[in-house]
């Protein structure tokens, strides 16, 4: 009997492996209507034999086809397709088999089908478990293993760790371990998890069940160790390799290297791998990369400088990384100047740029405001033939639409497309944002059924820009009708939706229309309110998003923490100082709102309450905050300009024995104090006061260059002009000049200020022609540098040269002024009227009079003189 079922079974297997079982499940269209009818029969045959079937008679298939494991599977899937409902014991066959001939895919596939059925398939998945644990332990070593591996992976796959790992504890109590390459699968996966203390449990325990770990595991236990915090015993790790005869490869050394500087061990990290470099390990530059980038990202850049020469000193060139990662770091300090430096250098050595480092420049450059440098820099890429891509494109036509080139915008879309260069969701989202930005909603509109006509479905984030931009442009009707549209196109507006409404609305200066809508939402998310109070900031009203705050604050909700600060800053531009602190006592003090403080500091001190802006000062200190060089600056420009001097030096060499890093700006705003101090003992009565002053003055002035020469710090064009200054009003002009060659042959270029101090110190003396000099080099002099020229040409009597440069600055578009005029007007008397300056007739005095009535009909822009 057992025999004729068997024959039946295994005919009936063999009849769904024949061709005609086969085509039943390829049936096409083009199939004829002879072929489709053969099909029906064989099918109906298949389904008729299908209702005999039992779990003994798949069974018994399975068994017949024991030998072809892919067959078995086929078998059992196909069954299973055409309605069987498999069971337990079919599960086991098939499982049984696929082991015992290796097939791990197959097998895994099937076992992660029981694991995920979630009792789809009719019974629990634990009595399967539980009768292959059975077997596990009772059949041979090589199937148990291979099941226990298959069982490893696929609840690792599915992320079931801890049913994972008690399947290992039941077998490993049996003697029965999982290959290295499953259970070193299991421990990465563990890592990267963030279960680095299960993945050191779990290689501990199966050392003790007899596994033999090989490099790879190693590595994996050095970094599940670093992840713990664990440093020194993840060097451990190495004598026990070295124990077991295993080799340490390149990545072992990496590993150890990337988990000191996880632990913020970078100098140990830097003599790790030096020490790495002196043994006869193998060695990889891949691990100054590791070292740099670790430098990098604690914001060491002077470190990470030094190992790129140090690489150079080994006879190597720091590679693309190595450069890239410190250009982008230099990027993200803003220090764009250092970032070009090093991209130079890198170009210089042989080393290619390439776009991700290309974009770091572009984006540092725009979020400094720097449009057109950006634009005109990624045109020198391009013409260098280096590849750029899409994210490269983005940047510029970011800064193009936020300098208000949108035809040069909707150029380079198109020159992104003869490149074949396909623009994405992003770029024209880019355009339209644009559009919207310089108040063109119709090109906005335009742009965007473009985008849809390409086949580009607008996301969330589209729909949010052009509601956004329709608001703030005073369309808040279609801005409302836009949600009804994305409604319709299956898109929910969410509350970022409704934050770009509000704050649209605001900057279109339709506030009320803002309060309105916020008040018809049904749901206020705490974000909307937020925003509600960015677009009060944005709209001037700043008051009434004071007092919104307030009234949230009473009922507990919180606002983003960006938008506080944007309050508390638009309180410090409003001069609202008393609110302003009120704000800064509810924010959390933290490193990350230095900025915002140091604004505080620095409006209190502009209003001249030096008292509040130290209390400011001393409430950081309090919680444990350093103050940053920029927050002492701030504090000593404040009382240098109250002129407490003795206080603002103390600061000043506090910040030396803090080890706060002093600057140029610092040692500029000190200098800068001592010197108008030392200026007001100029205008004193005594002569002796006086003469100390300057002198204690110059001697201050020439220890604090010598303190910025020992640190090696440059001095910038706004300290030349505060020595220069200083010169001058102490009239040293020859030393001011020589000052001012200088900064010159420094390639700094002296500002407006600077030349109108020199030129006025010149014109004070008679030395016109010097005056005149220094005005021919200015690119731009403004109604000061004029007035000052012409009130020294006026002074000598050279009446000609004061009446040129005033008709020049007509010609130049140099608004005169009131005092503009009066000085000519003074000079003019002086030299028509005599020593008695009294006479207001004669020839003299008609001439003038004409000359100033021709000068006010022609010229004089800024209304009529008053006499």
């Amino acid at each position: 009997m057992i025999s004729c079922r068997s024959d039946e079974s295994s005919r009936f297997a063999a009849f769904l492996f024949s061709a005609a079982a086969e085509s039943c499940f390829l049936v096409t269209d083009s199939s004829s209507d002879e072929q489709k009818s053969s099909i029906d029969d064989d099918i109906y045959k298949f389904e008729y034999h299908l209702h005999e079937l039992d779990t003994d008679r798949v069974i018994d298939g399975l068994v017949n086809l024991r030998r072809v494991p892919k067959q078995a599977f086929s078998f059992f899937l196909r069954v299973k397709s055409c309605g069987f409902r498999h069971n337990v014991e079919t599960y086991m066959s098939v499982i049984e088999i696929l082991c015992n001939s290796a097939s791990s895919t197959m097998l895994e596939a099937m076992l992660s089908e029981v694991i995920n059925s979630k009792n789809e398939t009719g019974f629990d998945s634990s009595e399967l478990l539980e009768d292959l644990l059975v077997k596990l332990v009772h059949q041979g070593t090589r199937f148990s293993l291979r099941a226990l591996d298959a069982l490893v992976k696929v609840y690792v796959n599915v992320g079931m760790f801890d049913e994972c790992m008690d399947i290992l504890f039941q077998m490993g109590s049996r003697g029965f371990v999982p290959c290295v390459f499953s259970c070193n699968f299991l421990l990465n996966r563990l890592i990267e998890c963030g279960k680095s203390n299960n993945a050191v449990t779990v290689y501990q325990q199966l050392k003790k069940w007899g596994l033999n770990p090989n490099v790879y595991t190693y590595n994996l236990m050095i970094k599940a160790l670093c992840a713990k915090g664990c440093y020194e015993e993840s060097f451990d790790v190495f004598k026990e390799m070295k124990d077991a005869g295993v080799n340490p490869n390149v990545y072992s050394f990496t590993i150890y290297i990337e988990g000191l500087f996880f632990n913020k061990k970078p100098d140990l990290a830097y003599e790790a791998l030096k020490g790495w470099r002196l043994s006869s390990a193998p060695f990889d530059n891949f691990a100054y990369d590791v070292v740099v980038r670790g430098f990098c990202n604690e914001k060491r850049l002077i470190e990470a400088e030094g190992v790129l020469v140090d690489i150079e000193k080994q006879g190597s060139i720091p590679g693309v990384y190595c450069f890239g990662a410190l250009i982008r770091a230099y990027c993200k300090s803003g220090d764009i100047q250092k970032a070009l430096s090093l991209e130079r250098d890198m170009v210089s050595k042989g080393v290619k740029t390439n776009c991700v480092i290309i974009t770091s420049i572009l984006q540092c450059l725009v979020s400094m405001g720097l449009l057109a440098d950006a634009i005109g820099r990624f045109r020198e890429y391009d013409d260098s033939g280096v590849f750029l891509d899409k994210v490269c494109y983005n940047v510029v036509l970011d800064a193009m639409c936020k300098m208000g080139k949108l035809e040069e915008a909707s150029k380079l879309l198109d020159e992104m497309k003869r490149r074949n260069i396909v623009p994405d969701l992003i770029h024209y989202s880019t355009l339209i944002n644009g559009y919207c930005l310089n108040g063109k909603v119709l090109d906005a509109c335009t742009t965007f059924k473009e985008m849809k006509s390409k086949g580009f479905e607008p996301d969330i984030i589209t729909y949010n820009i052009l509601a956004g931009g329709l608001a703030r442009n005073g369309f808040a009707k279609e801005a409302l009708s836009l949600l009804d549209f994305m409604k319709s196109q299956g898109l929910v507006p969410g509350v970022v939706t409704n934050n770009h409404i509000i704050e649209g609305l605001c900057v279109g200066m339709k506030v009320k229309e803002a309060e309105l809508f916020m008040s018809s939402l049904d749901v206020k998310h705490p974000d909307n309110y937020s925003s509600m109070i960015s677009g009060y900031c944005e709209a001037r009203h700043t008051i009434e998003a004071f007092k919104l705050f307030l009234k949230l604050d009473k009922q507990g909700i919180k606002i983003k923490k960006k938008t506080a600060l944007k309050l508390l800053d638009s309180l410090c531009m409003e001069g609202e100082l008393d609110s302003a602190l009120m704000l800064s006592k509810k924010l959390v003090v933290s490193e990350d709102n230095i900025i915002a403080f140091s604004k505080l500091m620095a409006a209190l001190c502009n209003a001249g309450d030096i008292k509040k802006a130290r209390l400011i000062f001393d409430y950081w200190v309090d919680k444990g905050l350093t103050p940053d060089t920029i927050m002492y600056t701030i504090m000593i420009n404040g009382y240098c300009k109250s002129n407490i001097l003795i206080k603002a030096i103390d600061l000043f060499e506090s910040m030396k024995s803090r080890g706060i890093s002093l600057d140029v700006i610092t040692y500029t705003v000190l200098l800068d104090g001592v010197f108008k101090s030392s200026l007001k003992h100029r205008f004193s009565n005594s002569k002796y006061a006086m003469v100390s002053a300057g002198q204690k003055a110059i001697r201050f002035e020439l220890a604090k260059l010598s303190e910025m020469q020992d640190m090696q710090l440059r001095l910038d064009a706004v300290c030349y002009t505060v020595l220069i200054d200083k010169r001058c009003k102490f009239n040293n002009v020859e030393d001011a000049l020589k000052l001012f060659q200088k900064m010159t042959e420094c390639g700094l270029q002296p500002d407006v200020f600077t030349y109108t101090t020199l030129i006025s110190s010149c014109c004070r003396i008679g030395d016109i022609d010097t005056a005149k000099t220094l005005f021919d080099l200015m690119e731009a002099p403004d109604v000061l540098t004029y007035t000052t020229l012409i009130s020294g040409c006026c002074r000598i009597g050279d009446i000609d040269t004061a009446k040129t440069l005033f008709d020049l600055m007509d010609a130049q578009g140099v608004l005169r002024d009131q005092i503009t005029m009066s000085v000519l007007k003074r000079g003019v008397f002086k030299k028509w009227s005599g020593p008695t300056r009294t006479v207001r007739s004669g020839p003299g005095w008609t001439e003038y009079s004409l000359w100033v009535h021709k000068s006010k009909v022609t010229g004089l822009r800024s209304g009529p003189v008053q006499n």
